[in-house]
Order: structure tokens, then sequence, then C-alpha cells
């Protein structure tokens, strides 16, 4: 494409690529959300590298 003018070439190029609202499920979103209020209140276990996943969750 050939522009007479740099103020017509940017207006051709300026593409609004901007998406209103979230590409994600609203339904992920909630539920990611309600994970990090609950690790902000404590409400998370930490595992052991050490011991298996059963044992982990046993104690």
């Amino acid at each position: 494409m050939h522009f007479k003018s740099k103020t017509k070439l940017t207006a051709a190029v300026k593409v609004n690529s901007e998406k209103e609202g979230s590409p994600y499920n609203p339904d992920f979103v909630a539920k990611i959300m309600e994970s990090k209020k609950q690790v902000g209140e404590g409400k998370y276990i930490t595992l052991d590298p050490n011991k298996s996943i059963w044992e982990n969750f046993n104690n």
C-alpha cells in the first residue's frame, strides 16, 4: 500500500485490537478469584516433597 501522507498511513494502521470483556469463561474466573481469596485467608495446605501424595493428605 502507498499513502500520500503519514497521517493517512497512521489512520490505516490504527486498528483497535482491544476487546470488551474477558476472554475467559466467567465460571473459571470465579473459581480463580475464590481460590485467591482462600489463600489470602490462609485456607491452603503445603505438601512435603519428601512424602507421597497420600501421606501428605492423610496427616
